[in-house]
């Protein structure tokens, strides 16, 4: 999948969920991440899981969105904000594995 060349931050409230608070924009920027974000400084998501997993379901009952049609849409636009990553990864016990869809930030 191209990316565009958009620029992408992780929410750290959601992956790297695996790791210790402190030691999760260390991971992010292993996984090619330029920027994290947080909800919070808590070690565990605020929503709850329940509300999480309703939010992230929020795809017309597919699980997927077109994010290439997305991210041509913003790159069009000239977007050069940074666009947030908040999800639950495939693999929570190694989040990086589900970063793949995009290219590093070059970090």
């Amino acid at each position: 999948m191209r990316t565009h060349g958009l620029r992408f931050d992780v929410n750290c409230s959601i992956p790297f969920t695996e790791l210790p608070l402190l030691k999760r924009p260390a991971a992010a920027r292993a996984a090619g991440f330029g920027a994290v974000e947080f909800w919070w400084p808590f070690a565990d998501p605020v929503p709850g899981d329940r509300e999480i997993d309703a939010f992230a379901g929020a795809t017309n009952g597919t699980g997927e969105l077109d994010f290439e049609g997305l991210f041509g849409l913003l790159a069009a636009q000239e977007y050069a904000g940074w666009i947030g990553c908040e999800y639950k990864p495939s693999d929570p016990a190694d989040s990086s594995t589900s970063f793949g869809w995009r290219e590093p930030d070059g970090v």
